[in-house]
């Protein structure tokens, strides 16, 4: 095999490592994001603040910003590439409750922490479950989707929760 081929090679194995990784941290940004929606409702719901889109931004900051730096590195042990298309969907609901329940704590201490804990369960998984069944959209739009969708299901679920 002549060495421009070997090069190009290694190169190609380069670029799909880091494109993994990208794709990873997309996937936890859209896991930790999703429960913001639940984190706004539940500040409004206690009373804790009057501005619910801004205490949704700050949650979803803190969340898309914790689960792209943690999601690489918690996901499941050989799920390395598998993971980043089929992401399980308890490991994700587990992953999203928790980013959720800090992001939380941060944005609308308490009960945005706990109204987001449980529409952050929900959404983690509906987010795992639209991930799994977009697998033709582009690196942009699919975590786009995911998190819209579970956005929506947090926002449900701290609905429910809170009637």
């Amino acid at each position: 095999m002549s060495d421009a081929r070997q090069a190009e090679r290694g190169r190609s194995a380069v670029d799909r490592a880091g494109s993994v990784r990208v794709t990873a941290a997309r996937l936890g940004a859209a896991l930790g994001a999703c429960g913001a929606p639940a984190v706004a409702h539940g500040a409004v719901w206690a009373g804790i603040g009057d501005a619910r889109a801004w205490v949704g931004l700050v949650a979803m900051a803190v969340g898309a910003l914790l689960g792209a730096l943690t999601w690489p590195v918690f996901q499941p042990p050989g799920e390395t590439g598998a993971g980043t298309e089929r992401p399980g969907i308890g490991f994700s609901a587990l992953f999203a409750g928790c980013v959720s329940l800090v992001a939380g704590a941060f944005a609308a201490f308490p009960m945005g922490a706990v109204i987001g804990t449980a529409g952050g369960l929900v959404g983690g998984a509906t987010v795992a479950l639209a991930w799994r069944l977009t697998q033709g959209l582009g690196p942009t739009v699919r975590p786009l989707v995911a998190f819209v969708a579970g956005g929506v299901a947090a926002w449900v679920v701290a609905r429910m929760v809170t009637m």
